[in-house]
């Protein structure tokens, strides 16, 4: 058996040889631009609305959908775009952004009691029972909200008849 000999100090076939380890990249401070999207949001969101505004609604859904993959810590867009999508008619998709926008602030009931009404257009009545139940739920715990409180009891009553 042959004794270990260390390795040849020779180099790899492509590697390259350097003397210093290769310098680290500078970072700078970057001027914040004209066009940044802090400043961008405002103007853009008005334009979606001027758009729904304007029933102009398949407009404002493209232009409240781009707003959700711009700016996904806007719940405004989110819901917006689920209000254009159920004024549209669209209630299968209007249903996401709107539960979306619940779930990341359970204070508002009014996306909730949105999805119960796309749910019972869709025909997925105990869906729409369970979210107008809940959007109630929410309603009942805040003094700003009484008119869904009334909305989603009138949903609640028809649901309950058919």
């Amino acid at each position: 058996m042959a004794a270990y000999s260390a390795p040849s100090p020779q180099l790899h076939w492509n590697a390259v040889p350097r003397s210093t380890p290769p310098p680290l990249p500078t970072h700078r401070a970057c001027a914040p631009q004209a066009n940044s999207r802090f400043h961008d949001f405002p103007a853009a969101f008005s334009h979606a609305c001027a758009l729904r505004d304007a029933h102009d609604l398949s407009g404002a859904a493209d232009a409240f959908g781009s707003l959700c993959l711009q700016y996904p810590e806007r719940l405004e867009t989110f819901k917006a775009l689920g209000y254009v999508l159920h004024a549209l008619g669209d209630h299968d998709r209007a249903t996401s952004p709107l539960l979306f926008a619940f779930l990341c602030d359970g204070t508002d009931p009014t996306p909730l009691y949105f999805c119960a009404l796309s749910k019972q257009r869709i025909g997925d009545l105990r869906a729409a029972r369970e979210m107008a139940s809940g959007a109630l739920d929410v309603a009942r715990c805040s003094p700003w909200h009484a008119r869904v409180q009334a909305s989603a009891q009138r949903l609640l009553d028809t649901l309950s008849s058919s």
